[in-house]
């Protein structure tokens, strides 16, 4: 299977599809599981005792990634006609 590399740079509010030369915490995932915790479907750290999440790094700032999740899905509750705004989920 292709892996595909994200930045998400939280500092700077930037997403770009490279990888960062040397990040604070790296996540490893397949895309279902992506899309699933993003959209709320799957807990990330529920993904992560499963062993479906793997994390490199900075501890603290992969646990801030069910805050993003959640704010994320404010956005996507917010817009009223159903699109989906750029991020990690739009195919």
């Amino acid at each position: 299977t292709e892996k595909a590399s994200w930045t998400v740079d939280l500092k700077n509010g930037k997403v770009s599809p490279t990888s960062a030369p040397s990040p604070d915490c790296t996540l490893e995932m397949n895309d279902e599981d992506c899309v699933a915790i993003m959209t709320g479907k799957m807990d990330s750290t529920e993904a992560f005792f499963d062993g479906r999440l793997k994390i490199d790094g900075d501890m603290g700032l992969a646990m801030k990634l069910n805050k993003l999740q959640g704010e994320l899905n404010k956005i996507q509750d917010t817009n009223k006609e159903g699109e989906r705004g750029e991020g990690c989920c739009r195919r």
